[in-house]
């Protein structure tokens, strides 16, 4: 069986007064123009 590594994430949906935040992906980044929403890998400390 193939070991699974797991990674914590993170994210935020904030939303005011009937808007969402949220992203587009940049340029240089392989999934350019995808839309995503603010959040990342958890860092320790």
């Amino acid at each position: 069986m193939k070991n699974i590594n797991h990674i914590q994430v993170t994210v935020a949906i904030i939303e005011k007064d009937g808007k969402i935040l949220i992203a587009k992906r940049g340029k240089d980044d392989p999934l350019k123009n995808k839309w995503e929403f603010p959040g990342g890998k958890l860092e320790a400390d």
